[in-house]
């Protein structure tokens, strides 16, 4: 059986698929280097108030915000918000590190994603050779992958040592905590009496936006990369056998005019 024709002059819906999901992996890769990963926050009585306070974790230099409110009865008093920025001070090497880590797989998932999209605009163009031109583009996607799969691993594996280096965890009267655990809850913190729930004191712990755009991002590169493997970039020649982009109209090699029938793909065709 013969395979199908290319139609040359007309590139197939399938390569700008391809293109459109680096770039919204892209996309999502750089929204997550800037919004918080992780959060821990909770409730405890002090002073005859509460102290409500939320600890927003985030990539790079940004560091982490800390914002905390003290209620007297049902009025708050005080409302202060503290920035700070990884560097220094005791425990904070480890918590620097994950963060620091992380932005740096986010940049990388968002750099090498729109390179590939790149790569395809360029082959297209004729400024990458055909063959060259896949190569380059599955390199460049399998390494995007490699990259939102490492953070999207790095936070649930590396936060609770981090966490623990930090903080030190304390308070937790033996209960569960962001040191043992990545997603949880308690209804004590911070008392010298027994763990119960009548104390008024709660806690929580879980990931934020950043670490599902990683893995939104990985989904998107992994469906990206099997779309590779139906869909080529260029075909060949049917009178020498030269690859070609889709969008030409004449063999770079023999120079004949290059079939335009009206087919919608070549996916028979693979490089």
């Amino acid at each position: 059986m013969t395979a199908p024709s290319p139609r040359f002059g007309r590139t197939p819906r399938g390569v700008y698929l391809i293109a459109g999901l680096l770039g919204t992996a892209a996309v999502l890769a750089t929204f997550a280097s800037v919004v918080p990963w992780y959060v821990d926050n909770g409730t405890f009585p002090i002073d005859g108030g509460y102290l409500v306070y939320s600890q927003y974790f985030t990539p790079g230099p940004g560091g982490y915000t800390h914002a905390c409110s003290t209620y007297v009865s049902a009025h708050a008093t005080v409302c202060v918000s503290f920035s700070y920025d990884y560097s220094g001070g005791s425990g904070t090497v480890s918590i620097s590190t994950l963060y620091y880590g992380l932005l740096g797989t986010s940049v990388a998932t968002a750099l090498l994603a729109f390179a590939g999209a790149m790569t395809i605009s360029a082959g297209l163009q004729g400024r990458v050779r055909p063959r060259m031109t896949r190569t380059l583009v599955i390199a460049f996607v399998a390494a995007a992958l490699c990259a939102a799969a490492a953070s999207t691993i790095l936070l649930p594996t590396a936060q609770g040592p981090a966490y623990a280096g930090f903080s030190g965890c304390p308070g937790f009267n033996g209960t569960a905590s962001p040191c043992d655990s990545f997603v949880g809850q308690v209804n004590c913190l911070g008392v010298s009496t027994p763990c119960s729930a009548t104390n008024g004191s709660n806690f929580s712990w879980y990931p934020q936006t950043g670490w599902y755009l990683a893995i939104a991002s990985a989904g998107v590169l992994a469906a990206g990369l099997v779309l590779l493997h139906f869909q080529p970039l260029a075909a060949p020649c049917p009178f020498c056998g030269t690859l070609n982009r889709f969008p030409a109209r004449y063999c770079i090699t023999c120079s004949r005019p290059l079939p335009a029938d009206k087919l919608k793909n070549s996916v028979g065709y693979r490089l």
